[in-house]
């Protein structure tokens, strides 16, 4: 971890740098004041609130409208996973070769929502293990379909496991799901909506706002670390590492033996506000995410819902745009 959050200082310090020390800077009066809480709380759920939803009952959670996702590896579930919990992979929760969205369609979304039990009225909470990673592809597939009450777990598996959270082996079977997701998934961007995000000025003398944003790691979006035919970025684009706005947390009581290291969980909302400041976004500009093929941009856009912004996603991501003779790049 020390080396990842090194890692995350030299970023921001590049940022800074970078973005908004060319323009004027910002006046001191009329400025948003930095949020206490989080805009859209809901969001993101505790794992204290999680445990009082499940209860202590073997058979059916305490919340009766509960439906619990759990977004690790089916190797992870089998072993041990949270009470009640379906397992959801987030890799095939993406179509590489069904553009211009590369999102499952509403048949196959339809399908997962019965098998997991998926109602109207559902609370449904996703977890992993990768700070939030797997389960934002997860949380943003079941939004992106229309369901607003989706929430990721903070701290995921690993923080549940360091509290002595209950877990078991044990599967669950709830009762077929009858939701319904949408005919055309929102919140989404095709590569020929790209050229609507552009940087711009709203006024003389006032810094040049940002509306496209790369989660992906500073290495790739400067084009050293290619994973795609070209390397580099969407022109005009900030890099915003999605894991810029997680904070490390070690367990509490260090096993010696054990290869756990932790794990991670959002950065209070100052700090969260005081980043996006940093990238020059404002909450009146439409604003765009992309990262590799999905997981990464879902992570920075559930991170931006979280602080009351309004984004889309790019899903397609590095994948489509890096594998193209017709676009142009920048490093």
């Amino acid at each position: 971890m020390t080396v990842r959050t090194i890692g995350l200082w030299v970023w921001a310090l590049l940022l800074a740098g970078r973005l908004c020390a060319q323009d004027s800077p910002r006046p001191a009066h009329g400025e948003p004041a930095a949020p206490t809480e989080y805009p859209r709380a809901e969001l993101l759920v505790e794992t204290e609130q999680l445990a009082l939803w499940l209860g202590k009952d073997e058979k059916a959670p305490t919340h009766p409208n509960l439906v619990l996702i759990d977004a690790r590896t089916a190797e992870a579930f089998e072993l041990t996973h949270l009470p009640f919990a379906q397992n959801v992979e987030s890799d095939p929760l993406q179509a590489p070769d069904s553009p211009p969205y590369f999102m499952p369609g509403p048949d196959a979304i339809a399908k997962l929502a019965e098998a997991c039990g998926i109602q109207a009225n559902s609370r449904i909470v996703v977890y992993d293990a990768e700070g939030g990673r797997q389960a934002a592809r997860v949380w943003f597939t079941f939004w992106a379909y229309g369901h607003d009450q989706v929430s990721i777990l903070n701290g995921g598996y690993p923080k549940w496991r360091d509290e002595e959270g209950r877990v078991t082996r044990n599967a669950y079977k709830p009762a077929a799901g009858t939701w319904k997701p949408l005919d055309r998934p929102r919140g989404l961007l095709a590569r020929e909506d790209l050229a609507r995000y552009r940087p711009r000025q709203t006024a003389p003398g006032q810094p040049t706002l940002t509306t496209l944003l790369d989660a992906r790691s500073y290495a790739e979006y400067m084009g050293q670390d290619a994973r795609a035919k070209l390397g580099g970025h969407v022109p005009g684009a900030v890099n915003l590492p999605y894991d810029v706005l997680l904070n490390a947390v070690s367990p509490r009581q260090k096993d010696p033996n054990s290869k756990d290291e932790g794990y991670w969980v959002w950065k209070p909302p100052q700090e969260i506000h005081a980043l996006f400041r940093a990238a020059c976004i404002q909450k009146s500009e439409p604003l765009g995410a992309y990262c590799q093929s999905g997981v990464r941009s879902a992570h920075l856009v559930f991170s931006l819902r979280l602080m009351g912004y309004e984004v889309s996603n790019y899903y397609g991501g590095w994948r489509e745009y890096g594998n193209r003779d017709d676009v142009t790049i920048e490093k």
